[in-house]
């Protein structure tokens, strides 16, 4: 089994959350997609509401403008066509669920 280098989401608020790599050598820039769990990455037309990022520097990396009782996946992928590999297989999903908004 693949060890993931994606770590499960921190800081998770109702609106946000926080991406963080578990190697931060690891991954320079690549793709970051988040949307509805269930939902599928690297799709050629994206759906609303997913969202694909293109990152330079990530870990960590900040979400925001979520959707307070929702559930998110989260996928990485590394950039490696510097060195003519392409991009990495996609590591995910993470999986995390927003709250309420406190009172």
């Amino acid at each position: 089994m693949l060890h993931s280098l994606l770590n499960s989401p921190s800081n998770v608020s109702p609106t946000a959350a926080t991406i963080n790599v578990a190697c931060s050598n690891c991954f320079t820039n690549g793709i970051i997609e988040y949307g509805p769990s269930g939902f599928v990455p690297e799709q050629e037309v994206i759906p609303v509401p997913v969202v694909r990022l293109f990152i330079l520097q990530l870990s960590p990396y900040t979400i925001s403008g979520l959707s307070p009782y929702t559930s998110y996946d989260v996928y990485m992928r590394s950039d490696c066509t510097g060195s003519g590999l392409g991009f990495s297989a996609n590591n995910g999903p993470k999986t995390f669920l927003l709250a309420l908004l406190p009172h």
